[in-house]
């Protein structure tokens, strides 16, 4: 008997073991075949996809909709704040270095000189415009159809059509440009080490602006124009600047990398999290509170 019951109590747990083994492999099947679906129904891809991405630019839209871009052609999109997102992907899988919203039209920003635009929200991209021999790391374009695509080693284009055609002009020389926004009223804002530079659509010359914070070695990083007021981050802080006044400090960001002013009293930032996806915060001026309100656990969701 006790020989039996020994024989028994091993047949049980392979018996156990095996189920396990069946249930593992099981949900590894089914996981598997849950990614390739992923893949096969995102729009425009061929071939393997990879997952991981680094994200170059973010637009805010407005306070619903949000759209960031990077490596490997990867463009995400949300329209509810940041709590789902929505992945899309260039064909040919270049790297977008930055994004322009202009008359509802999506423009991306390729670091090999391919400039893509999207007429339905990103669903689908088509090649634009082609520039010959640079490196662009910027695009702006106002409301007037004005823009500046700022590149490597000084190089600037600009646009008066709305982004169709652009024109090379070298009016900055021996200066390592990292971004460049225009205005409404035609102003360029260029950042450089230590600073930035101010000069008018079309004329020569051009003013400089230094920071509160002497670094001679940091780059002011994501300019914007909003109303009347210019604001940059540096060296830890969202500053603001208007007209010949010089720049004071709105609040401290830390590590957030993005931002967008929607109105007096409220400033949404995206802070960088792990695998350089973000999460999403609001500021209230007033109360000077950061809240988190938006979160990317659901980056891989495909409408």
């Amino acid at each position: 008997m006790g020989g039996c019951a020994i024989l028994k109590k091993v047949f049980c747990l392979i018996n156990f073991r095996g189920y396990f083994m069946k249930k593992i492999v099981t949900i590894l099947t089914v996981l598997l075949i849950s990614y390739i679906t992923l893949l096969s129904q995102a729009p425009n891809v061929e071939g393997f996809v990879p997952l991981r991405v680094t994200y170059n630019s973010v637009k805010i839209i407005d306070e619903n909709t949000f759209i960031a871009a990077g490596t490997n052609g990867a463009v995400i999109i949300s329209k509810d704040g940041g709590k789902t997102w929505n992945r899309r992907y260039l064909e040919n899988g270049e790297n977008i270095v930055d994004i322009e919203i202009f008359n509802n039209e999506i423009f991306l920003l390729c670091n090999d000189g391919k400039l893509y635009k999207s007429n339905d929200l990103g669903k689908t991209f088509t090649l634009l415009y082609i520039l010959e021999n640079a490196k662009p790391n910027s695009i702006s374009i106002n409301k007037k159809g004005y823009g500046v695509i700022a590149c490597d080693s000084s190089k600037l284009f600009f646009t008066t059509d709305g982004g169709n055609i652009w024109s090379e002009n070298s009016i900055i020389e021996t200066i390592n440009i990292q971004k460049a926004i225009i205005d409404n009223n035609n102003h360029i804002y260029i950042c450089i080490l230590g600073g930035v530079l101010e000069f008018k659509f079309g004329e020569v010359g051009y003013s400089f602006y230094g920071t509160p914070k002497n670094c001679n070695n940091c780059y002011p990083i994501n300019p914007q124009m909003i109303d009347d007021n210019y604001y940059i981050l540096f060296n830890g802080e969202l500053l603001k600047k208007t007209f010949s006044k010089d720049f004071v400090k709105v609040c401290e960001v830390d590590s957030m990398t993005n931002y967008q002013i929607i109105n007096d009293s409220t400033i949404i930032f995206l802070k960088k999290t792990r695998w350089s996806l973000f999460d999403v915060y609001e500021y209230n001026t007033n109360k000077e509170e950061l809240v988190k309100i938006g979160d990317y656990s659901n980056i891989f969701l495909i409408d």
